[in-house]
C-alpha cells in the first residue's frame, strides 16, 4: 500500500507543480491551440468537406497552450525513476519517451501525418518485438482461442498499439475528455491485470503513476480548460494505453511486486482475457474514431482529417454543455468497461455474450450520431421544471429549507459523528484515512471555486474512505456508563437519505440538478471500484454495502453543493475532521468511545 501511494503521489504533485510552468512557457514561444470560427466571422474559413459545415471543430473560444502533457510524463517519469524502475518495464516507458518527443515535436512544428504515422510504427515496433510484448495468442470468449504465429501476432500487436495512439489524439477534442477516458480505461486495464495474474506490478509500476499524472492534469484541464495536452501528451497516453492492452492481453505479471496468492488473496477472474474485453476498456476512443474513419472514407475525405463528426460533437447538437457532454461520455467509457470487463470478473455466471451485446449497441449508437443536427435535442423538460419551481409557495419554501437542513445535519452525522462512535479503525485504514485527510486539505487550500474539480474528487474519496472506517467496528454510544449499541440507527440514516435526497430532488425539480459535470462520474466510479475488488477484501471490509452507502451519500453531497455552492467548504471541513479522528484513532490509538 505504500508503494502504491508513493509512486501516484509522486506523480500527482510533480504533475500540479510542472503544469502552471509550462503554461507559461507554452505563451513564451507561442505553443497555443487556436479557436476554430463559425463561418460568416471576419477572416473565416468553411472547413472543407464537412458533413456539418457550418460549425467550428474547435469549441474553445480563446487561444489555450497545449503542452500539458509534459506535466504528465514528467510527472510519471520521475516517479517510474525514483520508486519503481524496474526491467520489466523499461521496453514500455523508454519508448513511450520517444513517442512523447515526437509529439512534443509536432507541437512547435507541426508534422506531416505520413513522417508522424511512420515513426509511431518504428517505435512500437521496437517496443513489441524487444520487449517481449507482442501477442501469442487472442481470446474470444471461455471455449474459443486462436494462436497466432509471430508473422501475425507481432502485426497485429503493433496495429492495436499505433491505433491507440490516433485513436486517444482524435478523441482529445473538449476539455478533460481524453484525460477522463484515458484514466478509466487505464484503471480498468489494471483491474483485469490484476485479478487475472494476481500480481501488482503493472498497477505500481505503470497504472498509479500514470493515475497520478493525469489527475494533475486534470486540475487543469477540466473545463474551463487553461491548459491542453497537446501532440505529446496524447500520443504518449494512447501509447502507454496501447501497451497496456498488449500487457493485459498476454496476461502476464510485471515486475517483481508481490503475488496475491502469497497473501491468500482469491483471484475471482479467469487465467485468459478476452480481446474485446481488453478493448472496451477504452470503447470511446476505439469506437469512435473507427466511426469517424468509416464516415471520412465513405465521403471521399482523408482518414485523418480533422472534422466534427465525433460522438462529443453529436452531444453538443443534441443541446448538452460542454461539461455535459464530458460527463456523459465518461459515463458511457465507464459502463461500456465495465460491461466489458464482467465475463473475467465474474466467470461464474458466463457472461462472455455481454461484451459483444456492449460492442452491437456501440456500434449503432456512434454512427447514428452522424444523423444528428444541431438543436434536434432540446431539453424541454427543463423549461417545465424550471416553471414549476416558481410556482412554489412561500410556506412550501419553508418547509423546503426545513427539510434541506435535515438532510444536510444527515450527512454530518455520518461523516463526522459516525466515526467518533466506531471506535478506533484498523491501522491501515487510519493511514488511508491520513492520506486522504491530506489531500483534502490540500484541495481545500487551493480550489479555485466552488466547483473545483480536484476538490470534488477529494471530498468523493475522503466520504468513501469514512464509510470504509464506519464499518470496521459497531457503532456505540456510552452513557452513565452503559453501552448502547447505535448501528441499527447508523443504517437507517442510509434509508432515510436515499428517500429523503431523491424526494427531495423531485419537489424541488431544480434545473441544475440535470447538469452534470466531471466530477458527477464518481457517483458511480467509486462505488463500482469498491464492488469489483475481488474476494476475500470486499468481503472482509464489506464493500459490497459501503459501494451502495456511497451511492445514496453521493447523491446527498452533489444535490447540496447544486443547491449551495459554499456547501462544498462546508462538507470538506467536515470530512477533513472526520478523517482526522480515523486517523488519530487507527494509528495512535486515541478513542471517544472505548
Amino acid at each position: 500500500m505504500m508503494d502504491m501511494v508513493l509512486v501516484f503521489s509522486t506523480a500527482l504533485l510533480l504533475a500540479l507543480a510542472v503544469i502552471p510552468l509550462v503554461a507559461k512557457l507554452a505563451h513564451a514561444y507561442g505553443v497555443l491551440d487556436l479557436p476554430d470560427y463559425v463561418s460568416g466571422a471576419a477572416g473565416s474559413a468553411e472547413p472543407q468537406g464537412s458533413a456539418f459545415p457550418s460549425e467550428s471543430r474547435r469549441v474553445h473560444a480563446h487561444p489555450i497552450p497545449r503542452l500539458g502533457g509534459i506535466g504528465i510524463a514528467v510527472g510519471f517519469a520521475v516517479s517510474v525513476l525514483i520508486w519503481k524502475g524496474t526491467d520489466s518495464v523499461v521496453w514500455i516507458v523508454t519508448p513511450s519517451l520517444l513517442i512523447f518527443a515526437i509529439g512534443l515535436i509536432d507541437d512547435f512544428w507541426p508534422l506531416s501525418a505520413r513522417l508522424r504515422f511512420v515513426a509511431q510504427v518504428l517505435i512500437t515496433a521496437f517496443a513489441v518485438f524487444l520487449g517481449d510484448l507482442w501477442l501469442r495468442s487472442i481470446v474470444l470468449s471461455e471455449h474459443f482461442q486462436y494462436a497466432l504465429p509471430p508473422w501475425v501476432g507481432i502485426p497485429v500487436s503493433i496495429f492495436m498499439v499505433v491505433g491507440a495512439i490516433n485513436a486517444v489524439n482524435m478523441v482529445d477534442g473538449l476539455d478533460g475528455l481524453a484525460g477522463g477516458v484515458v484514466l478509466i480505461g487505464v484503471t480498468l486495464l489494471s483491474y483485469l491485470h490484476v485479478i487475472t495474474t494476481g500480481s501488482f506490478g503493472l498497477l505500481i509500476g505503470l497504472s498509479l503513476p500514470m493515475i497520478g499524472g493525469i489527475l494533475g492534469f486534470l486540475r487543469y484541464n477540466s473545463y474551463p480548460a487553461t491548459i491542453f495536452m497537446g501532440d505529446g501528451g496524447s500520443n504518449w497516453l494512447g501509447f502507454m494505453a496501447g501497451m497496456m492492452m498488449l500487457v493485459v492481453l498476454g496476461a502476464k505479471p510485471i515486475g517483481s511486486a508481490t503475488l496475491l496468492q502469497d497473501t491468500q488473496f482469491v483471484i475471482q477472474g479467469s487465467s485468459a482475457v478476452p480481446l474485446l474485453s481488453a478493448v472496451l476498456c477504452l470503447a470511446v476512443p476505439v469506437f469512435d474514431t473507427a466511426c469517424v474513419i468509416a464516415s471520412r472514407l465513405r465521403h471521399g475525405l482523408h482518414p485523418m482529417k480533422a472534422d466534427n463528426r465525433h460522438f462529443h460533437h453529436t452531444l453538443l447538437r443534441l443541446g448538452l454543455s460542454h461539461s455535459q457532454c464530458v460527463s456523459a461520455v465518461y459515463f458511457v467509457a465507464l459502463v461500456a468497461g465495465v460491461l466489458g470487463i464482467a465475463p473475467v470478473a465474474f466467470p461464474r455466471y458466463h457472461l462472455t455474450w455481454v461484451p459483444y451485446a456492449t460492442a452491437a449497441m456501440l456500434i449503432v449508437l456512434f454512427p447514428l450520431g452522424l444523423t444528428v443536427t444541431k438543436g434536434s435535442g432540446r431539453m424541454l423538460i427543463t423549461s417545465a421544471l424550471e416553471r414549476r419551481s416558481q410556482a412554489i409557495n412561500n410556506r412550501v419554501r419553508s418547509l423546503l429549507r426545513f427539510w434541506e437542513s435535515m438532510n444536510r445535519y444527515t450527512i454530518y452525522a455520518i461523516l463526522l459523528v459516525a466515526p467518533l462512535l466506531a471506535g478506533a479503525a484498523p491501522r491501515n485504514i487510519g493511514l488511508v484515512a491520513g492520506f486522504a485527510a491530506a489531500a483534502l486539505l490540500l484541495a481545500i487550500l487551493a480550489a479555485k471555486g466552488s466547483a473545483d474539480f480536484m476538490q470534488s474528487t477529494t471530498l468523493a474519496i475522503a466520504a468513501a474512505v469514512l464509510l470504509i472506517a464506519n464499518n470496521s467496528n459497531q457503532i456505540m454510544i456510552e452513557f452513565n456508563g452503559t453501552r448502547y449499541e447505535m448501528q441499527s440507527v447508523y443504517n437507517s440514516l442510509f434509508s432515510w437519505l436515499a428517500i429523503s435526497t431523491f424526494g427531495f430532488i423531485a419537489t424541488t425539480a431544480r434545473k441544475n440538478y440535470l447538469i452534470i459535470r466531471p466530477a458527477d462520474y464518481l457517483l458511480v466510479c467509486i462505488p463500482l471500484v469498491l464492488i469489483l475488488i475481488p474476494e476475500p477484501v470486499r468481503t472482509e471490509y464489506r464493500f459490497n454495502v459501503v459501494g451502495l452507502r456511497a451511492l445514496v451519500l453521493f447523491a446527498a453531497l452533489r444535490t447540496m453543493v447544486r443547491r449551495h455552492q459554499y456547501s462544498m467548504r462546508r462538507f470538506s471541513v467536515i470530512a477533513f475532521a472526520g478523517l482526522l479522528y480515523v486517523f488519530l484513532a487507527g494509528v495512535y490509538g486515541m478513542k471517544f468511545v472505548n
